[in-house]
């Protein structure tokens, strides 16, 4: 799976976000809880390794990152 489930387990709002526009839901394939953005639910790329990383971001024109300006 290049694109895991972000887990809720210490997450903190960056920077730039509105706290409210995050949340959480419980994954009904194993029960984690899964972050949300305006309700979507966000994952990362697996070859990401470090803070910052943003290897993933338009890979197969289908998978993007998220900032301040993103909308849906």
């Amino acid at each position: 799976m290049n694109w895991p489930a972000f887990p809720a387990q210490d997450f903190e709002v960056p920077d730039g976000f509105n706290k409210s526009d995050f949340g959480t839901i419980k994954r009904a394939d194993d029960g984690t809880e899964q972050v949300t953005y305006k309700g979507y639910p966000l994952y990362y790329f697996i070859k990401d390794k470090s803070k910052g990383d943003v290897t993933g971001q338009a890979v197969g024109d289908v998978w993007f990152i998220i900032n301040a300006d993103t909308s849906f």
